[in-house]
């Protein structure tokens, strides 16, 4: 997403139907789902206006959770999906998990990046969202 902030307005714009099913509208449904997720980091938006510097304070938690694990999919779908009879219902949501935990990752190397060039130590903004 290249405007993180809209993330969490977004997921509840959309009304995405997360609760595993065997159905075509759960499979379009997740895949999409998984789709957003792997969107890269936005890098550009951690940068200062017309700079290449990066800002000094990171963006709020619930922006960076809401783009790695957003609010519609719960723990409940999650769990569900995994322990589903359906092979395909639990393919389909190992698939959206290790997306988002594939997006944590990528988060957390971008946000190391950042504090390295800020120079920040334990106790900066950066190092401390992480």
């Amino acid at each position: 997403m290249a405007c993180p902030e809209l993330g969490a307005g977004y997921w509840h714009a959309v009304a995405l139907t997360l609760e595993p099913r065997l159905s075509s509208k759960w499979i379009a449904n997740i895949a999409f789902f998984e789709l957003v997720i792997s969107q890269p980091v936005p890098v550009s938006s951690f940068l200062i206006p017309g700079n290449n510097i990066y800002q000094p304070d990171p963006p709020p938690l619930s922006t960076i959770l809401e783009s790695i694990l957003p609010s519609v999919s719960t723990k409940v779908h999650f769990s569900k999906g995994l322990q589903s009879m359906s092979h395909l219902v639990q393919h389909c949501t190992a698939l959206a998990l290790a997306r988002c935990l594939t997006k944590l990752s990528c988060v957390f190397r971008t946000f190391q990046n950042v504090e390295s060039a800020l120079e920040e130590d334990e106790s900066g903004q950066w190092t401390r969202r992480h």
